[in-house]
């Protein structure tokens, strides 16, 4: 992706901060304010001016830490779709934004005047008709005012921290979530929930969708979360389920369908729009999976083009590529390997840079790579010890690539795999340059005896591409290609 104007590109795995918003002093008093949704008073710390103050002061801290996705047609599609709605909310009189963010996670989120949905859920959808539920479900969480509440029962304002896109192993992230973080995460509560799916479909029907395709986003959202499960198990890993819409509730739930499905009466024309072809023409040709400003972990191969880099991890290590940092695993889980990108204040050289970072060292010696060079050392901390190397990557940058261990003997058991990972960060070739480019989604039309495996062989863009596929077509878990009918692949 491009950098936007003023804004450096910057690596997924280095954009993570504590996210925090100073509100004033905190607000001792409960604010009486009329919900426009149920026309009784909410009693919440927080008032729509703070509110609405939330959504402005976060909107750019969002970008950085999702990224922005450069593609002007698609935003502006989405965003059409998103202000269809608008008329037929609560409270039309808001300035609503509508923003597709660069991430490949399934995600869609609000805050106050501002409703965000990832590439990565675009992907999942199959029509106008869904996205029109999914941004309908999220303005809902906005014009119930779900977000001040949440707040409000926290009883401070004082800070707000949101979550980082992607969730892994729980003893690889340090969890940001609280306040409307941990509404990113665990969604609102199955009552919020629900009222905004109720309210969601009810906009969508009164914009001319249809309401019931809604109920086709949860299937597809509960087949993703049953292939995750089952990927996190294979791989020895938590699952990264998706967070909070639709997520409290089963697809088949009565009470689910019944609330819905009552949107229907609201529905203006006799048939409903769904519009299929019209979204798969936008999101045709969307990047799908990492982004290139987050780098491409191929196998246990990353390779980042903005920033000319590659390293190669161990064999059979799992491998991660975070908002902070990229980390690679081995198969005990005893030791890590972790890669991140550190600005330089000073023209410091890298032995200097470590001998002021750390206290407690031993070794340090001056080492290159092929193409950087740089200094490694032995650091102790109060329960681990690392071995850490730091390499130049230019004026402005260090590489710091470091093992870490809670015991010596662990640290010198790996000390082989841990010395190739660090060798093998190097600038790229030519080929690997033009091989690392971002994968992007295409739209065909199926053929006689077309199937996913075939459309899936020889993909490097992901560890089960078939399954994949199947997902981004709702033919989820055994499905093939319909003869004549469009499908989504990626090149």
């Amino acid at each position: 992706m491009a950098a936007e104007p003023g804004r450096l590109p910057t690596l997924s795995f280095f954009r993570t901060f504590w996210l925090t918003l100073a509100l004033g002093a905190s607000v001792s008093a409960c604010v009486g304010a009329v919900n426009p949704v149920s026309g009784e008073r909410d009693w919440t710390t927080v008032d729509e001016q703070q509110e609405l103050e939330i959504g402005h002061e976060t909107h750019q801290k969002i970008l950085d830490l999702y990224g922005y996705y450069d593609n002007p047609r698609l935003q502006e599609y989405v965003s059409q779709v998103g202000q269809a709605l608008v008329p037929h909310t609560h409270r039309p009189e808001l300035d609503y934004r509508f923003t597709v963010l660069d991430s490949p996670v399934i995600n869609a989120f609000a805050t106050p005047g501002y409703v965000y949905i990832t590439r990565g859920m675009l992907a999942m959808l199959n029509s106008e008709a869904e996205l029109a539920g999914v941004l309908g479900h999220e303005l809902a969480h906005i014009t119930a005012r779900h977000t001040a509440r949440r707040i409000g029962q926290q009883q401070t304002v004082g800070i707000i921290k949101l979550v980082l896109d992607v969730a892994v192993d729980n003893s690889l992230l340090n969890d940001a979530t609280d306040l409307l973080g941990e509404a990113y995460v665990r969604g609102y509560g199955r009552e919020n929930e629900l009222e905004a799916d109720r309210l969601g479909a009810r906009y969508a029907a009164l914009a001319g969708y249809d309401p019931e395709a809604l109920l086709e986003v949860i299937r597809i959202l509960k087949d993703q979360e049953t292939y995750e499960v089952k990927a996190a198990a294979r791989e020895g890993r938590e699952p990264q389920v998706y967070h909070g819409l639709f997520a409290t509730h089963p697809d088949n739930d009565d009470r689910l369908q019944e609330v819905i499905r009552e949107a229907n009466r609201h529905r203006t024309d006799a048939e409903a729009w769904v519009r299929r072809p019209e979204y798969l023409r936008h999101i045709d040709g969307m990047t799908v999976g990492s982004a290139e400003f987050e780098g491409m972990l191929r196998g246990r191969h990353f390779y980042h083009r903005i920033y000319d880099f590659t390293v190669t991890f161990p064999e059979g290590w799992k491998t991660y590529n975070l908002p902070d940092r990229l980390v690679a695993e081995a198969p005990s889980r005893d030791m890590q390997i972790r890669l991140t990108l550190l600005e330089r204040n000073s023209p410091q050289p890298p032995c200097e840079f470590l001998q002021r970072r750390f206290k407690k060292l031993a070794q340090l010696r001056v080492r290159a790579t092929e193409g950087f060079a740089g200094c490694q050392v032995w650091v102790w901390g109060e329960q681990s010890v690392a071995n850490v190397l730091v390499l130049e990557h230019s004026s402005r940058i260090f590489l710091v690539a470091g093992a870490q261990a809670g015991r010596l003997e662990t640290l010198r058991h790996h000390a082989q795999a841990v010395e190739g990972a660090f060798q093998s960060v190097r600038p790229m070739t030519r080929a690997e340059y033009d091989a690392a480019r971002p994968s992007k989604l295409q739209v065909v039309e199926a053929k006689v005896g077309d199937t996913y495996a075939d459309y899936a062989e020889g993909a490097d863009w992901d560890p089960y591409p078939e399954d994949q596929l199947r997902l981004f077509n709702a033919a989820y878990p055994s499905g093939e290609p319909i003869p004549g009918e469009p499908v989504k692949t990626v090149h």
